[in-house]
């Protein structure tokens, strides 16, 4: 699953952007680039500029190498902590920071954030104020693809802040960022995120019969209708309306939910798309892959047996995707002192999305061993996965 934030409105050309070098083309002596200063450094992070960029030549790197609670990851403006004087920071004390970044890499509990920090006149972050800060979701990790993401902010009544610092931070584990065009707009409107996309199957209907949901957002500076249309593949339908409307979205309420019934064969890798559009001119657009996703477990009946014991070895297949798994081909391999009493190979045409199935073999221990291995492979389009499990032969009881 994607989600992705597109712009269709802009600030009009000719506006100088109060994010200096917010494309980070303009480099300094030692190569970094201008206005912006690294947060950490070896050996937990580097960060450094990329050739891998939205636009122009270069993007900005953020790379956490080690995981640390102590030190964080990160980007800021340029600002020079009790000196009184501005720096590289921002006067407008509100509005919006627009950033496009990609997710290159993560471990599974890494945190990507993308800030807007208010700091008092001394500058140090002492304002009594919060961080306003967009968290990447979980769909944009590794995807490979760019995304562009917004933090509204309003500071202007709060006395002790007197500039705001567009910011970058990696927590937690492992993981690498890349950032580009980081700019200023004034104003947004209405603004929707398609925060989470996900299919529940209609039991009895798996693999042809599910609930489509879809959480959405508006992350923005006003309140305002949003409309979210459904796209399906030619073999896919719905009886319900592609195009649904909610009204009245407020910046500050909890992910509203719209759901489709979605009826057909998802027998082939595809994929279902989402558009939310505001009046304001803004898109975001979610893309649900429709794939298998097989997880396979072998169990054992008996682990310890008596020489001329039988048991039964199991391998629990599920199919955790959106879409049928086919040509399905299993395969277990035995030690000398282990006999098979059934056909080594077994095949399992397909699998519904959400569905478990179990491939079982009768065994026979031969004779007294401590240890033998016993191995299945999961042969699929995907590749093969191998599982293994001991058992224990002993003397007859």
């Amino acid at each position: 699953m994607l989600v992705i934030l597109l712009a269709l409105s802009c600030p009009s050309k000719g506006v100088e952007n109060p994010v200096t070098n917010g494309s980070f083309e303009i480099l300094d002596e030692q190569g970094f680039p201008k206005d912006w200063a690294p947060v950490g450094g070896f050996p937990i992070s580097r960060i450094d500029v990329s050739n891998d960029a939205h636009t122009g030549k270069y993007s900005i790197c953020l790379k956490r190498m080690w995981e640390s609670p102590h030190e964080e990851t990160g980007l800021n403006r340029v600002c020079h902590l009790l000196s009184g004087s501005k720096g590289s920071m921002l006067s407008e004390l509100r509005g919006t920071i627009s950033f496009w970044y990609k997710v290159v890499d993560s471990d599974l509990h890494t945190k990507f954030l993308l800030c807007v920090i208010p700091m008092s006149d001394k500058p140090l972050e002492d304002t009594g104020a919060p961080r306003q800060y967009y968290l990447i979701p979980p769909a944009h990790i590794k995807d490979k693809r760019w995304h562009r993401a917004v933090v509204t902010y309003d500071f202007s009544n709060n006395p002790n802040v007197k500039w705001v610092m567009p910011a970058v931070r990696i927590f937690g584990g492992r993981g690498e960022l890349l950032v580009d065009d980081v700019e200023y707009i004034e104003k947004v409107g209405t603004l929707p995120l398609i925060s989470d996309v996900y299919l529940e199957e209609i039991k009895a209907m798996e693999g042809r019969g599910c609930l489509l949901k879809a959480e959405l957002q508006n992350i923005g500076d006003e309140v305002g209708d949003l409309t979210v249309t459904l796209s399906l593949p030619p073999y896919l339908h719905t009886p319900d309306p592609l195009t649904k409307e909610l009204k009245s979205v407020d910046i500050k309420e909890f992910p509203r939910e719209v759901t489709w019934k979605v009826q057909g064969v998802r027998d082939k890798e595809d994929s279902i798309m989402l558009f939310a559009k505001s009046r304001a001119g803004w898109v975001a657009e979610s893309e649900l892959k429709l794939v298998p996703s097989l997880k396979a477990e072998l169990k054992l009946r008996q682990y310890i047996l008596a020489r001329g014991g039988k048991s039964t070895v199991s391998l629990v297949i599920k199919n955790e995707g959106t879409a049928f798994a086919k040509g399905i081909s299993t395969r277990i391999t035995l030690p000398r002192n282990i006999q098979l009493l059934d056909t080594p190979e077994k095949k399992l045409d397909s699998l519904a999305p959400q569905s478990t199935y179990v491939l079982s073999w009768q065994i026979k221990a031969l004779k007294e061993s401590k240890r033998e291995e016993v191995k299945l492979e999961l042969l699929t389009t995907e590749g093969k996965q191998v599982f293994s499990g001991d058992v224990l032969i002993g003397a007859p009881f």
